[in-house]
Formats: structure tokens, C-alpha cells, sequence
């Protein structure tokens, strides 16, 4: 019997304590929904309105990106050039040629622009661009630059060996085609690359034919302009 009792007891206890446990995780499921669910609210407005003003700041921001310009070729003989590049934002961009405001051209939605017939200087031409923003009230630092040397001169040429109209015999076959053009020039003759040095000297050893023999030698620049000179000789076996 008193057994009977003590375990009487020890169930009340145990179901006492279950409806405690019970009755607390209800409360902390309860504070949870409760609080939780503002935390959440909260948290999401802070964001957005964190989002906002980002947005904000980044219209009403005084920085604009600086623009990149695309790669040109060195040299030109081409007297006006396109140039092209990207701009993060802004409302267009503005060239400069040797520090002088060339040209303006819109920036597109893919954030691209090309500005169309540049016009170049004879000699090196350094381009760098701004971009503008806001009706002008805001404008980026200087881009990169980029030189551009334009030319319109053909390299200087000349034959210095054989001389035009010589006649040669067989201890003359192949004969050494030698002379001088502008340093830094390409020189072929009769369409066969010839050798060339930083000075411009140039030779190349061509097999002549029986009877009346053509050499044309050219020479053309970084910029693609080029001089051309013909001889001819006769060679006899």
C-alpha cells in the first residue's frame, strides 16, 4: 500500500512537470511567432530602406566612372580614326587630341560609345576620354591614354645595288639587292621579304633569269605607307 502511494505521487509529479514543459515551449513557440515575426519585418524594411538609399546615393553621387577606351593600332595613315569604348555611367563622354575637346558621343544602354572621325594631328596624337554626367554638373578623371602617330609621308626609298640597266654574267647569279629606306620600315623585293636593320639597310640575294630581269622594291611603314622603285638589268649565262 505505501508503495502504491509513493508511485501515485511520482506519476502526479512527472505529469505536473510534462504540463510545465509543456506550457514553456508553448510560451517560447508563442514569443517566437510573436517577436520573431516583427524581428523579420523589421529586418526586411531595414534592408529595403538600406537598398533605397543606396540607389539613392548612387544617383545623387558626385563620382562618375572613368571611361575605357578600346585598343587602337599605333600608326595611321588615315587622317581621322573612330574611337570607341565603355563607361559604367554617365550621360556621355567627351574626346580629347593632344589635350584639345575633339568630340562628344552619347553612351549607349550597353554602356558602349564610338566617336566617329577623329580628327588626328600629323605626328603623335594621345587620346583620353571623360565621361559627363547631369548636364555637366558631374564629370570622371581623365581615362587611360591612348598615342596614336599619324603619317602621311611614304618611307624614303632607294636601290644602291645593282644599278638600273647593268648587265651581269653567271658569277653574278644570285645577285645581292641592296639599298636603304625609312628605320623601322618592311621591304620586299620582288614580293620576297628582304633583310632590314634598325637603320633601314636592306638586302636580299634574288636569282636572276636569262635575259632582261625586273626588280621591284617596296618599302612601307607602321602607318601602311609606301614607296615602290623598279629597275632593270640584264643578266646573260
Amino acid at each position: 500500500m505505501p508503495r502504491s502511494r509513493v508511485n501515485q505521487r511520482l506519476a502526479k509529479q512527472t505529469e505536473r512537470n510534462l504540463i510545465l514543459i509543456v506550457l514553456g515551449l508553448g510560451l517560447i513557440v508563442t514569443l517566437f511567432l510573436i517577436f520573431g515575426a516583427n524581428l523579420l519585418v523589421k529586418f526586411s524594411l531595414f534592408v529595403e530602406k538600406k537598398a533605397d538609399n543606396a540607389s539613392i546615393q548612387a544617383q545623387n553621387s558626385s563620382f562618375v566612372s572613368i571611361p575605357s577606351l578600346d585598343p587602337m593600332v599605333s600608326s595611321t595613315n588615315s587622317a581621322t580614326i573612330d574611337v570607341s569604348g565603355t563607361a559604367d555611367n554617365g550621360s556621355y563622354i567627351k574626346l580629347y587630341v593632344n589635350g584639345k575637346m575633339t568630340k562628344k558621343a552619347d553612351i549607349k544602354s550597353d554602356h558602349t560609345f564610338i566617336a566617329h572621325d577623329i580628327q588626328l594631328e600629323e605626328g603623335e596624337n594621345d587620346i583620353k576620354a571623360k565621361t559627363f554626367f547631369d548636364e555637366e554638373r558631374k564629370q570622371s578623371e581623365f581615362s587611360d591614354t591612348i598615342s596614336i602617330r599619324y603619317s602621311n609621308k611614304a618611307p624614303e626609298l632607294s636601290i644602291d645595288f645593282p644599278g638600273d640597266g647593268q648587265e651581269y654574267h653567271k658569277d653574278n647569279n644570285p645577285i645581292r639587292v641592296r639599298g636603304k629606306t625609312t628605320p623601322n620600315s618592311r621591304v620586299t623585293v620582288n614580293d620576297f621579304w628582304a633583310i632590314t636593320d634598325n637603320e633601314g639597310n636592306y638586302i636580299y640575294n634574288l636569282p636572276l633569269k636569262n635575259d632582261d630581269n625586273e626588280i621591284k622594291v617596296q618599302a612601307t611603314d607602321d602607318a601602311g605607307n609606301k614607296s615602290e622603285k623598279i629597275i632593270h638589268i640584264t643578266y646573260h649565262e
